[in-house]
């Protein structure tokens, strides 16, 4: 909870200070190393220089990466960007609790958006980081300032450049202005945004990331895989890719690809059912998404779609379609949607040429 201090109290806490900050000090968690695959940045807004009250709306790291777009929501002022630098060394709006002897500037829902005299909500508001343009990255640990245990639990959620929602990891609280160094254990390697959430008063620095490695190869669609499966003039590309699965290895109802003819079949839409059933469809571009795996494409985009579709299709082929449930239909067409993204270049992997 934000104090309102008088002057009496405001000359206690500068004898204090050093004491206090000492104590924070102690409390800080220092990053996993383990975590540190490549090299580690932070946006740490001192980089580029910034002052008391800017409010940034586009940052970049210690290393110089971005630019990273930021907007903060403050419910108060819809659609203004409430995101504003506090400098956490001479603090003010009668905020010594954001006081720290080491974090220099920190980023705060501004209350008024007056940055004259920056001042943190006192409630609810979010901060939220696009890695667009940078971007996909793994996201590795994020400083709190000032987050008590009397306010809402506070959490960070991770997206990808189309929207989907990854994972969320809840933050803790560090007491009346505590610092923390969090891992972020539940963000992996294609972050294109986090939405940061307080439940009341605080503030955040040091959100340390990591660039993911380029994406390898390139994807093909459906009509590609057709054209070059030894039935025309071109060339048969698909037997060597041969065998895949479409389902778990070995399941029950799971289909395998084991050569060119029934890879036609299931790319035409027609054997397998028909390009009405959701399942065959879920096939066609499910072999789509494998074939280009296999010719040296990154599936790592859609590793766990594969795992959670493979899973289903060990149990279930195109002739359980109509038996599905209104909820299982919906899940496997968004599926099929999500590998036809991918298979036009949509998701990281580009198209190929």
């Amino acid at each position: 909870m934000k104090k309102r201090l008088n002057f009496l109290m405001l000359a206690i806490f500068t004898v204090l200070f050093s004491i206090v900050s000492c104590q924070k000090d102690e409390m800080e968690v220092i990053p996993d190393s383990t975590q540190r695959i490549g090299a580690i940045e932070c946006i740490d807004f001192d980089t580029p220089p910034w002052n008391a009250g800017d409010i940034p709306n586009q940052v970049f790291t210690n290393l110089g990466t971005g630019p990273i777009m930021v907007n903060g929501v403050n419910p108060l002022f819809a659609g203004a960007n409430a995101a504003m630098i506090f400098d956490s060394n001479n603090p003010t709006g009668n905020d010594p609790d954001l006081a720290t002897a080491t974090q220099n500037n920190i980023l705060i829902i501004s209350e008024d958006l007056d940055g004259s005299d920056p001042d943190d909500l006192d409630g609810a508001g979010e901060f939220q980081f696009s890695f667009g343009a940078c971007g996909p990255v793994t996201v590795h640990s994020v400083t709190i300032i000032d987050v008590e245990g009397a306010e809402k639990t506070p959490y960070i959620e991770y997206f990808d450049a189309t929207g989907t929602w990854l994972g969320v990891d809840t933050l803790p609280t560090t007491g009346n202005g505590g610092i923390m160094t969090v891992n972020l254990l539940n963000s992996t390697s294609n972050v294109d945004s986090v939405h940061v959430h307080l439940g009341g008063s605080g503030a955040i620095d040091d959100l340390c990331i990591e660039k993911a490695s380029p994406p390898t190869g390139c994807t093909h669609t459906i009509g590609y895989w057709k054209n070059h499966a030894g039935f025309g003039p071109q060339a048969d590309v698909v037997t060597p890719l041969l065998p895949i699965w479409l389902g778990t290895n070995g399941g029950a109802k799971s289909l395998a690809v084991t050569d060119r003819f029934i890879a036609r079949d299931v790319l035409k839409m027609k054997t397998y059912g028909n390009n009405k059933n959701g399942i065959t469809k879920l096939y066609a571009q499910l072999l789509a998404t494998k074939l280009s795996i296999a010719d040296g494409a990154d599936g790592a985009p859609v590793a766990g779609y594969i795992a959670d579709a493979d899973a289903f299709l060990a149990n279930n082929d195109w002739n359980d379609w109509n038996s599905l449930s209104k909820a299982m239909k919906k899940q496997v067409l968004k599926w099929k949607r999500k590998f036809d993204k991918y298979n036009n270049g949509l998701m990281g992997v580009p198209h190929c040429p």
